[in-house]
């Protein structure tokens, strides 16, 4: 792709980063403390979870790859055909569209990106998480992405709360019998990583929902 920087950044491996340790928790964590894996229904959601992160990374990385429609080379407006849809004037002047960097007439929605260096068709937002402009030819698959990724965030989302309230009703009803110092101090160790780990993973997953949310509005409001 023309004047587009490379494929791998640092917010591409964030969000990366971000889907496996969410699936790793969610699968290798949550569903063990909350089903356990050697039951049917502990295997069927760990399943069905590795099933929606795989579709949550094979969506974002066509989202990332596909080019978001380049401006055909040797684009011409019909000026004859006042009611062709296939140019666009300027609100002041009246005078066709043009890109003095691409050199190009530009269709209707199309706008030269300055990360990209080029024209890109409907063009809605450049988006650092995906190095890649977000237009006609990837809105469908982006939005899909988006899509996966609040499912999987609801769904986490869930299972560690389902966890927490587990923890917290089974450390009261410990906390009712007798124990010896050490026996104490070991349950105290085990509960507090639990517990750190369940309240991070939470607020982790609740931070990805309310961002892919944003990104839902933003991107939606654009299809509009």
């Amino acid at each position: 792709m023309g004047g587009r920087p490379g494929y791998l950044t640092l917010p591409i491996f964030s969000v990366v980063a971000a889907i496996g340790y969410v699936y790793y928790t969610t699968v290798f964590v949550a569903v063990p403390r909350w089903l356990g894996l050697s039951t049917a229904a502990g295997v069927a959601n760990a399943a069905a979870f590795t099933a929606l992160a795989a579709a949550c990374l094979a969506t974002y990385a066509v989202a990332v790859r596909r080019d978001p429609g380049r401006v055909p080379p040797g684009f011409v407006p019909d000026v004859e055909d006042a009611e062709s849809t296939v140019h666009e004037i300027k609100r002041k002047g009246g005078d066709l569209r043009y890109c003095q960097k691409c050199c190009h007439y530009k269709p209707p929605r199309a706008h030269h990106c300055r990360v990209c260096k080029r024209c890109v068709l409907k063009m809605d937002h450049h988006c650092i998480w995906i190095n890649n402009c977000v237009g006609h030819e990837n809105y469908k698959i982006f939005l899909v992405f988006v899509l996966y990724a609040v499912v999987a965030s609801f769904y986490a989302l869930g299972a560690f709360c389902i966890v927490f309230l587990k923890m917290s009703s089974q450390a009261a009803i410990l906390l009712e019998h007798p124990f010896t110092m050490k026996e104490l101090e070991r349950c105290g160790w085990q509960k507090k990583v639990e517990t750190s780990i369940i309240i991070h993973m939470t607020l982790v997953s609740m931070r990805i929902l309310f961002q892919f949310l944003g990104l839902t509005y933003f991107a939606g409001s654009a299809l509009y």
